[in-house]
């Protein structure tokens, strides 16, 4: 017995720091009943979770950036779906996210899948922010400096 696992992520691109659902779908093709079904998911640098929901079992969570779900049992030719949400690094990235499903009575060593997200371009790049020209800094300095000379004398 082997179970197969497919994964995706909505929506992809993500704006930074908006939220994307991981969904992964567990099955097992047979021909026995997988037994003591776990996924684990580390969910990937920058990202921070959010929630977990299952279609059976129980979601147990995130531990160190990896969040577990007990699916129980899963019959021949069934499927369960693990849903995890998750907010985006507030910068441009492309994130890999994978998810290994494992089973107590398995033979295969269990399955994998994994999800690449852009986060804004993927580039992993921050947008520039323009620069005042040295000029404009000037009169902008001066101007803070008589502003705050002026709330001193106030306050004095």
């Amino acid at each position: 017995m082997n179970l197969s696992v497919l994964k995706s992520a909505l929506p992809n691109p993500v704006a930074p720091g908006g939220i994307v659902a991981f969904t992964a779908v567990v099955g097992n093709p047979g021909p026995s009943t997988a037994l003591g079904v776990t996924v684990s998911d580390p969910l990937p640098t920058g990202m921070t979770f959010v929630s977990c929901s299952s279609s059976q079992g129980v979601c147990n969570g995130v531990w160190g950036g990896v969040v577990t779900a007990s699916l129980e049992t899963l019959a021949p030719g069934g499927t369960a779906t693990v849903t995890i949400s998750a907010q985006a690094p507030l910068f441009s990235a492309t994130l890999v996210n994978t998810v290994r499903a494992t089973a107590s009575n398995g033979t295969g060593g269990g399955a994998s899948a994994q999800v690449v997200v852009l986060v804004g371009d993927g580039r992993g790049q921050t947008r520039d922010i323009p620069a005042l020209d040295p000029r404009a800094l000037a009169v902008l300095t001066a101007l803070l400096v008589w502003i705050g000379v002026r709330a001193l004398r106030r306050g004095a």
